[in-house]
């Protein structure tokens, strides 16, 4: 193991971006190799994605690999005192040269950022590009990290200040899969743990949720003074700390609760017929505060990546107020964020990839006439509909299997994909 491999021993996954971070550590740390070819170090990397996915945790094993003194900047001064701050950190560096200057949550460095102007020409980002500027072939590194770099004034995050920008994702699959094996390997496990069903459970949620949710599963086995964490800890602590559902139902929630099963029972059977094994997990228990429940799906294919995949999502997420609208005729008030979801999706069909003629195209809003957004209003509408009536006949069509889990739910109120394909099973029989 080389010093790179061991600086990052603790990051999982992400083996694209770890190549590319080798190849600026060796520069840092060979500069004479670099040099007789004629190459300049990189004067600095910026490292963004959403909380939680590990962007600070990468910044500093990059700084462990390079072996340098660093010199952390986190907004934590008024701003003042801060842009005089940002300017002391960077002359210390340089007496320390060659060093490392790394600045955490570079975007929480402006206060205001109600316009991109703003931005632009505030105090604290242009003292960073300043000092970037003036460290220029004086050994003086920098390494950024930021949630969102969409504020950020373009002069600042160009070639030339950061060299190299990567942006950070939710890992995938294969990486979920080796940092939820990661977390649990740490942890006493029951003999009857099914490791592959955790894992199908976790994916698609960010480092921290995935670590946050691994210990409060043994949180719950402590509680109960057992010595190993088994299944039903794991689906407690996802439904507590990934879905914010409560401990207990509550009495207003109970005389609901076979109209949420209907709508939840409505994705997965949707899902499930559209793509069969999908479903992970369905719950009717409150999810972040809403008036449902919540179905959680595998993929090993973001559904992004294609167009049938995309139309399933938006007939999955119709097929809730659809079962509502079959089973009691009425509309349903909790249906809200799926039309608003489905409409963002189609909306990008008819705008962006002109699945209804090039007429529509549109590349922003601000810029199309009042004509063409009723052209697009009018044609995303008619899509809707298309797919909402493709999801009442499915779950016309599989009414007893609809039926069947909403009563399931209401009796379990979460049921996991090993259960939803027994329900299945037996309904074929």
């Amino acid at each position: 193991m080389d010093k790179f491999d061991e600086a990052f021993a603790g990051v999982v996954g992400y083996a694209p971006i770890k190549v590319e971070l080798k190849r600026i550590v060796d520069t840092i740390v060979n500069p004479d190799k670099y040099k007789g070819l004629g190459v300049n170090t990189p004067n600095g990397i910026l490292i963004h994605g959403n909380p939680g996915l590990g962007k600070t945790l990468i910044a500093n094993c990059f700084v462990k690999a390079c072996g340098l003194k660093a010199f952390v900047i986190r907004k934590d001064k008024p701003d003042g005192e801060f842009v005089k701050a940002i300017k002391s950190v960077y002359d210390q560096a340089l007496t320390e040269a060659p060093s490392i200057v790394m600045l955490d949550d570079m975007d929480k460095f402006v206060s205001s950022q109600d316009s991109r102007n703003t931005v632009d020409n505030a105090e604290e980002m242009v003292a960073v590009q300043t000092c970037i500027d003036d460290m220029k072939g004086k050994g003086v590194f920098t390494i950024a990290t930021a949630n969102s770099i969409r504020n950020m004034p373009e002069s600042l995050i160009r070639v030339g200040r950061f060299d190299k920008v990567y942006e950070i994702h939710s890992p995938d699959n294969e990486d979920a899969e080796k940092i939820i094996n990661f977390y649990l390997q740490k942890k006493s496990l029951s003999k009857e743990l099914d490791i592959s069903m955790v894992s199908k459970l976790l994916v698609g949620h960010s480092c921290a949720e995935i670590e946050t949710i691994v210990n409060e599963a043994g949180i719950y086995a402590g509680y109960d003074n057992r010595l190993a964490i088994n299944n039903d800890d794991v689906v407690k602590a996802l439904m507590r700390e990934g879905f914010n559902a409560p401990e207990a139902m509550s009495d207003k929630r109970k005389k609901r609760i076979r109209e949420i099963a209907y709508h939840e029972a409505g994705h997965t059977v949707v899902a499930e017929t559209l793509s069969p094994g999908i479903v992970t997990l369905v719950s009717v228990k409150q999810f972040d505060g809403d008036i449902g429940g919540v179905t959680t799906e595998y993929s090993k294919e973001e559904y992004l990546s294609s167009k049938t995949m995309m139309e399933n999502r938006v007939i999955t997420l119709l097929g809730g107020r659809a079962a509502t609208e079959l089973v009691y005729g009425d509309i349903d008030i909790g249906a809200c964020s799926d039309i608003r979801r489905s409409r963002e999706i189609v909306n990008r069909f008819v705008t962006q990839y002109c699945a209804l003629g090039f007429d529509k195209y549109m590349e922003s809003p601000y810029h199309a006439s009042e004509n063409i957004k009723r052209v697009i209003e009018d044609a995303v509408g008619m899509e809707i509909n298309k797919y909402y009536q493709r999801a009442k006949n499915i779950l016309a069509q599989n009414r007893k299997l609809l039926d069947t889990l909403a009563d399931a739910l209401v009796q379990k109120e979460t049921l996991l994909f090993n259960e939803i394909s027994e329900i299945k099973k037996s309904i074929k029989k």
